[in-house]
């Protein structure tokens, strides 16, 4: 594709990719590079999709040039910035499907859905500060092509269809790719993408109503939506001390701080009490911010609706973690039914396994809204210990509960040294002792009174 690219660039076109370049004339320097390096070389393998619609029938006027000068845009651009970088596995997906398609209805597919995808793209990525000159430059010339492909010759509805289903099928793979939407959440934030996700649905399902058939956007709208809802509650960055600067220089791959203690946990089970330590850590969580700090990209945050999670194993090996929102607002019963509803829904769906992320990707993660998670070690017949902590999960603290022996358990916890200090998990196990005590003492005070009851 390069060289096919760099053969057709006259000198007109070589004027064209050099007017966009000065417009790009910002120096991303730091974390702004890599996710513009990410951004920019993903904008160019997506362009080779346009570039494949014009070369395989130049209907619209002008089309094949503004390709190729997109194309080597965002080639040159990510050349800038570090480099230009494989295209991620769901890109690279949907180009291979495009490219096999043959025929009048490809196409129009082409021409009509995956034109008025990059249009929409293009025109909110020109409002973010990110080369916005240019990037307005670019979304008029794909709103045009789009525009123009609606005067196109329509294929049959049995033609058309089953390839906006496979488009439709690729769309929601890309909506989920770390490795294209991350450099795009970084630089926009979750909300403004979450408005040009919605953008990109009604543009598709103006293309099927062009093409009169239904969309099928069902799954992608349900992403939309919950990535909205997170937004709406993500951690703030918390201001801080040259002592945490100093933290962070120290452990930059994160430093663990380990403790441990016993506790009496009456007639609880195992399974029990793991509802009774999520609903506790709610509680705390709830009443102290400073156990709620996460990091990420060498700054700390502070969880605002912070989340306990619970490892499990989605198979015989494979470890998940489930989110148990809302603990603190119930008892140990509906955080155990909470559990069970979670786990059963995430068992029945395929297992997601972390994708690929080179060069550093996993940086532009949003820091973490789970503050602790809980890891159940008992039910293999550990007595003590503690699982790891993951610096791409940036789960900063881990409860892990060994197995239940004469009504005695050993609780473990660890916790990321950059969010935390000896204080902070010491006041954490003080305050986890009381709040088991006190749903014993509960326990113990329900038993006895259906005892009486009986009596």
């Amino acid at each position: 594709m390069e060289s096919r690219a760099e053969s057709a660039l006259d000198d007109r076109v070589r004027a064209r990719v050099a007017h966009n370049l000065d417009l790009c004339a910002k120096e991303f320097t730091g974390y702004d590079r890599l996710a513009a390096r990410h951004m920019f070389s993903e904008f160019h393998h997506l362009e080779r999709i346009a570039v494949l619609a014009a070369e395989r029938g130049d209907c619209i006027e002008g089309q094949l040039e503004d390709e190729y000068v997109h194309f080597e845009t965002f080639r040159r651009l990510a050349e800038r910035y570090g480099g230009v970088v494989e295209p991620c596995e769901e890109v690279s997906a949907l180009i291979d499907y495009l490219t096999s398609l043959e025929g009048e209805a490809s196409i129009a597919a082409l021409n009509v859905t995956a034109e008025s995808w990059l249009e929409t793209v293009f025109h909110h990525v020109g409002r973010w500060g990110c080369c916005d000159e240019m990037m307005r430059i670019i979304e008029s010339d794909e709103e045009r092509h789009a525009a123009l492909a609606m005067d196109l010759p329509k294929p049959p509805t049995e033609e058309i269809e089953p390839i906006m289903r496979r488009l439709e099928e690729h769309l929601e793979n890309i909506a989920v790719a770390p490795a294209f939407m991350l450099p795009l959440i970084y630089f926009a934030g979750e909300k403004r993408v979450c408005r040009m996700g919605a953008s990109i649905i009604r543009a598709h399902e103006r293309a099927c109503a062009h093409f009169g058939i239904e969309s099928n956007t069902h799954r992608v709208r349900l992403l939309v939506r919950s990535q909205r809802m997170w937004a709406n509650h993500k951690p703030t960055p918390v201001e801080m001390t040259e002592w945490d600067r100093t933290k962070m220089q120290l452990y930059p791959a994160g430093g663990d701080m380990t403790l441990w203690f016993q506790a009496d946990v009456g007639r609880f089970n195992g399974y029990q009490l793991q509802a009774v330590i999520v609903g506790a850590l709610s509680r705390i969580l709830q009443r102290d911010s400073r156990l709620r700090y996460v990091t990420r990209r060498g700054q700390l945050w502070c969880a605002q609706e912070p989340i306990v999670a619970v490892r499990g194993l989605h198979d015989e090996r494979a470890v998940m973690n489930v989110q148990i929102p809302g603990a603190h607002r119930t008892d140990w019963r509906g955080v155990l039914r909470q559990m069970n509803r979670r786990f059963k829904k995430a068992r029945a769906t395929r297992y997601k396994a972390v994708p690929r992320m080179p060069d550093g990707l996993a940086e532009l993660i949003p820091p973490s809204r789970i503050a602790i998670a809980v890891n159940f070690n008992g039910g293999n017949g550990s007595a003590a210990g503690t699982g790891p902590l993951s610096n791409v999960e940036g789960i900063p603290a881990l409860v892990t509960l060994g197995q239940v022996r004469d009504g005695k358990i050993v609780i473990t916890l660890l916790m990321d040294h950059r969010t935390a200090d000896g204080q902070d998990i010491d006041r954490l196990q003080q305050q986890l002792e009381r709040e088991i005590a006190k749903e014993v003492e509960a326990d113990l005070a329900e038993r006895g009174g259906r005892v009486a009851c009986k009596l």
